[in-house]
C-alpha cells in the first residue's frame, strides 16, 4: 500500500513540475530583463526584481496553483506561499547562472576600467601640478635673482648719491659749523641747500626697499624716515665737529680753526 501511495505522489508531481518550471522560467526571464539585474549581481540582492517579476507572470502563477489543486485536490496557494517561494530564488540565481557571472566579470572589468581612468586622471593632475610647481618655482627664482641683481645695481647707485649728498652737506653745513645756531638748526639748513640730492637719495632708496619686498612700497614714508635718519646724521656730524673744535681750542688757542677739514669724518647715511 505504501509503495502504491509513493508511486501515486510521484505521478502527481511529474505532472505538476512543468507548471512549477514554466511558472519559474518565467520569473527568471523577467528578472534577467529587468533593468536593475546589474545592480542586483552587484549588490547581491535578488528580491525586489523577483517580487516584480510574479507580479509580472501572475497568469504563469494562477496555472500552477490552479494545477496544484486540480492535481492533489488542494493546497494550491499554500504550495505557493511556502515551498515554492521559499526556493524561488535558489532556482532563479541556478537558471541565470552564467549571466550573473558574466555581468560580475563585467562590472570587475568596468570597475577596473574606471580605476585606471581615475588613476590616470589622478596622475595627469599630479604631473601638471608638478610642472606648475616647477614652472612656479623657476620664476619665482628667476625674479629673485633679478631683483638680487637690481638690488646690488641701486645700492652701488645709492653709494655715490649718498658720497654726493654727504659731500653737499659738509661743504653747505661748514660755513655754519662756528654760528650760535643750534645743531638741528644748522642740519635742517644744510639738508635744504642740498635738497636735491636728498630726493636723488631718497628715490633710489625707495627703489631698493621695493625691490628687496618685490611690492610697491609708502613712498611718503620712505622719505620720511630717510630724512629723519639724514637729519639725525648731519645734526650729529655737527655737534661732534663743534666738540672736536672745542677740543683743539682749548689745547692750543691759536691753533687755526679749519672747518671744512671735518669733513673728512662725516658719518654715513
Amino acid at each position: 500500500m505504501a509503495q502504491s501511495f509513493a508511486q501515486t505522489e510521484a505521478q502527481k508531481r511529474k505532472q505538476h513540475v512543468p507548471y512549477v518550471r514554466a511558472a519559474t522560467d518565467c520569473v527568471t526571464s523577467v528578472v534577467r530583463r529587468d533593468d536593475g539585474f546589474d545592480g542586483a549581481v552587484a549588490f547581491d540582492s535578488f528580491q525586489p526584481l523577483i517580487a516584480r517579476a510574479l507580479s509580472v507572470c501572475s497568469q504563469s502563477v494562477a496555472t500552477m496553483i490552479s494545477t496544484h489543486d486540480a492535481i492533489y485536490g488542494f493546497g494550491g496557494q499554500a504550495f505557493y506561499a511556502g515551498p515554492y517561494l521559499n526556493d524561488l530564488e535558489r532556482a532563479v540565481r541556478n537558471r541565470l547562472a552564467g549571466q550573473i557571472a558574466a555581468a560580475r566579470a563585467n562590472a570587475d572589468r568596468l570597475a577596473a576600467e574606471r580605476q585606471a581612468r581615475l588613476n590616470k586622471e589622478r596622475a595627469e593632475r599630479d604631473a601638471a601640478a608638478a610642472q606648475a610647481e616647477a614652472r612656479r618655482i623657476e620664476a619665482e627664482t628667476r625674479e629673485k635673482t633679478a631683483r638680487a641683481e637690481r638690488a646690488e645695481l641701486l645700492e652701488k647707485t645709492r653709494e655715490l648719491i649718498r658720497t654726493k649728498t654727504l659731500g653737499c652737506i659738509g661743504k653747505e653745513g661748514a660755513t655754519m659749523l662756528l654760528t650760535d645756531e643750534k645743531a638741528e638748526v644748522v642740519a635742517k639748513a644744510a639738508m635744504i641747500f642740498c635738497q636735491n640730492d636728498i630726493d636723488a637719495l631718497v628715490k633710489i632708496t625707495t627703489e631698493i626697499v621695493e625691490t628687496e619686498s618685490g611690492a610697491p612700497f609708502d613712498r611718503a614714508l620712505v622719505r620720511r624716515l630717510a630724512e629723519d635718519r639724514v637729519r639725525d646724521v648731519v645734526t650729529a656730524y655737527v655737534i661732534r665737529f663743534r666738540g672736536d673744535l672745542i677740543g683743539r681750542n682749548l689745547k692750543d688757542q691759536q691753533a687755526p680753526t679749519r672747518p671744512a677739514e671735518s669733513s673728512r669724518s662725516a658719518p654715513t647715511l
